[in-house]
């Protein structure tokens, strides 16, 4: 009996290490991931992917949707290919969950993308904007 006991705690820890991805399978839904200019009672406002020049600040949109636990994220933001931040931010488990990410732009107009990454860095979406 005590080694189809060990026997059965070796196949289990095997296959745990053969197939590490089916416990880290999404965590959540992404309903919407939109830049905007600005943020309102938690919904996103004036969504764009083009920026006028004398903005001031740029806003990364999060809705998720469906969480099953609590869960991190990381919003990356890039001037030309270049990150500028990295910002983590923690979803509870939830049936609907919206936060935001936001940058200060100052003098830096041109080529920005703003990532979604999960907690291993890993890419879930990004989104490609402009300041003009």
């Amino acid at each position: 009996m005590r080694g189809v006991i060990s026997f059965t705690v070796i196949v289990v820890l095997l296959l745990a290490l053969a197939f590490p991805a089916a416990a880290e399978e999404a965590d959540f839904t992404l309903g919407r991931f939109v830049t905007c200019q600005r943020i309102v009672d938690r919904e996103p406002v004036g969504i764009t992917g083009t920026f006028p020049e004398d903005t001031v600040k740029v806003y990364a949109f999060i809705e998720a949707l469906d969480i099953a636990r609590e869960t991190g994220i990381k919003i990356q933001w890039l001037f030309e290919d270049k990150q500028t931040a990295i910002i983590e931010l923690t979803l509870g488990q939830s049936k609907r969950w919206r936060t935001y990410s936001s940058k200060r732009i100052g003098i830096r107009h041109g080529n920005w993308e703003v990532r979604l990454l999960d907690s291993q860095d890993n890419l879930l979406r990004s989104l490609a904007f402009t300041v003009q």
